[in-house]
C-alpha cells in the first residue's frame, strides 16, 4: 500500500480542515439551538441557569487558557524535534489539543442555552467560536511557531516540495 506524500500545501490544507470542521460544528449545532428556542423549545432547567452560567464562563476562560498554555508546553518540544515531518505531526497535535479544550467548553454552552434559552451563553458561544478563528493555522504562524531552519523554511515555502 502506497503512503501518500505530504506537501506543505497539503498539510496546512488539512490543518485548515481540521480547524473549519470543528468550528463549524459549534456553529451547526448553536444555529440548531436558536431555531429550536425560536420554534418555542420550553427548555427544562430555569432553576440551574445561575450554576450552568458560571460552569460555563469558568470552562470558557480556563479552556482558552490551558489550550493556550498546553499549545505552547507542546511547541517547546516540537522546536527540539530533528525531523520537519516529526515537527509538523506534532504540531498538527498541539493544535487538536488547543482547539480541544475550547471546543468542550463551546458545546457546553450550546447545551446550557437549550436547557435554559439564557441568551449569555450564546454570546459565550460566539466567543469562543472566535477564538477557534482566530487560531486557525496559517503558513507564517507555523513556520514562527515551529522556528524553522532555513533550511526547514525555504522548503516549507514551497508548496510542492515533499515533506521527508
Amino acid at each position: 500500500m502506497e503512503q501518500t506524500q505530504l506537501t506543505s500545501k497539503s498539510y496546512l490544507t488539512s490543518l485548515k480542515i481540521i480547524n473549519f470542521a470543528l468550528t463549524a460544528g459549534v456553529v451547526f449545532f448553536m444555529l440548531i439551538a436558536i431555531a429550536l428556542q425560536f420554534t418555542g423549545f420550553e427548555p427544562e432547567l430555569k432553576e440551574l441557569e445561575e450554576i450552568l452560567l458560571a460552569i460555563t464562563v469558568a470552562g470558557a476562560v480556563a479552556g482558552v487558557f490551558t489550550g493556550n498554555l498546553l499549545f505552547r508546553k507542546k511547541l517547546e518540544q516540537i522546536v527540539e524535534l530533528k525531523n520537519l515531518r516529526e515537527k509538523l505531526m506534532g504540531y498538527q497535535s498541539a493544535l487538536i489539543i488547543k482547539y480541544a479544550l475550547v471546543e468542550a467548553p463551546a458545546f457546553f454552552s450550546v447545551v446550557a442555552y437549550l436547557l435554559t434559552a439564557n441568551n449569555l451563553f450564546p454570546v459565550i458561544t460566539v466567543f469562543l467560536v472566535f477564538a477557534m478563528i482566530l487560531s486557525a493555522p496559517r503558513k507564517d504562524k507555523l513556520i514562527s511557531d515551529l522556528n524553522f531552519s532555513n533550511k526547514e523554511t525555504s522548503v516549507f515555502e514551497n508548496p510542492d516540495s515533499v515533506i521527508q
